[in-house]
């Protein structure tokens, strides 16, 4: 069943986008998140290592 949405990821993938959820605290104390567009008011901070890449 979950197999097909598994899929759709690239979880072994060498390094991802790393998100600061707190600095969104940080910037706006009174809304932390746009809950209409939820994936618009991220924060990014360079990338991250994936350490279960090695495990392919």
């Amino acid at each position: 069943m979950l197999a097909p949405a598994a899929a759709s990821y690239d979880l072994f993938r060498e390094e991802f986008d790393h998100s600061c959820l707190n600095r969104l605290q940080l910037r706006n104390t009174l809304q932390m998140v746009d809950l209409t567009d939820q994936a618009e008011s991220l924060l990014y901070a360079g990338t991250l290592v994936n350490p279960i890449t090695p495990h392919r």
